[in-house]
């Protein structure tokens, strides 16, 4: 290799070392991939690497190395539960059987099981074998939102239920305060107001569909954002005067049209008295 040729070289190496610090810095900022590599003017693939991981296999030899991801970065995944795998544990995992540690060994020093890492080996590798921490996390995350089938689906009596008394006109609170009192030992027919809620509203969902939607007082097919700002619809349709924003009320009471009105509830909200003066 000439000198020329060596110069090059490690200059490229001195140059990935400073952008390597640099997207350190700006990651820790808040910066997405996308935005780092347009900054440092690198391709999207290459920032991704250095993020994540990656793994190299030479064709001649077939040696495997493994890059772990930038430490830095790796601490700012999402915490999981303790009974689940984090995706620092898997980043010591990956590092630890690249020394050439046993199963074992890794469980004693993650205070983990022996069953626990050798699932983790085996579920989360890749198809070559070779286990890295970024695709074992995604995988692991990808198990975790697999579908599942809700209480309502799973028992049809209860399902049956709340489609009668939807029918019926009952709200999901009504629903479920009938039936806890009417089957008061049968855990299986209880269900929170929310679980109806969700069943009607999720779109994949085959026990309660959308159809029993307009049985509900809002009739509403889809939840309002109203917890979104932005989003948020008006509560008046048209050119409302507000209460702000009408002038002051009549002092003596020379003109008609000023109404005041007052809701007073009972006990337990059983009853009710509205009073509309006219002033």
């Amino acid at each position: 290799m000439s000198t020329r040729k060596l110069v090059r070289k490690k200059t490229s190496l001195q140059g990935n070392t400073s952008k390597r610090a640099r997207y350190v810095e700006l990651a820790r900022q808040g910066l997405g991939n996308g935005e780092i590599c347009q900054i440092l003017g690198i391709f999207r693939r290459t920032g991704t690497k250095w993020r994540y991981g990656y793994t190299l296999r030479n064709s001649h030899t077939g040696q495997v190395r493994q890059y772990p991801p930038i430490a830095e970065i790796s601490r700012r995944l999402p915490a999981e539960p303790i009974k689940y795998l984090s995706g620092n544990d898997r980043i010591r995992i990956a590092e630890l059987r690249r020394l050439g540690e046993g199963v074992r060994r890794i469980a004693a020093l993650l205070g983990r099981s022996p069953s626990m890492i050798s699932r983790e080996l085996r579920r989360n590798a890749r198809p070559s074998g070779a286990y890295t921490p970024y695709h074992a996390q995604q995988l692991a995350r990808q198990r975790r939102l697999r579908p599942r089938r809700g209480k309502i689906a799973l028992t049809p009596e209860l399902r049956e239920q709340i489609q009668q008394l939807l029918e019926k006109r009952w709200s999901p609170a009504q629903i479920a305060w009938h039936l806890r009192t009417t089957f008061p030992t049968d855990e299986r027919i209880r269900v929170a107001p929310e679980t109806i809620y969700w069943d009607l509203y999720n779109w994949q969902s085959s026990s309660l569909t959308r159809a029993y939607c307009r049985f509900l007082r809002r009739r509403h097919i889809t939840r309002k954002p109203s917890r979104m700002v932005p989003r948020r619809r008006a509560r008046f349709a048209g050119d409302v005067l507000m209460i702000d924003d009408r002038p002051l009320p009549p002092e003596d009471r020379s003109t008609l049209g000023a109404w005041e009105g007052d809701l007073i509830m009972g006990r337990h909200n059983r009853s009710s008295i509205a009073t509309l003066v006219e002033r």
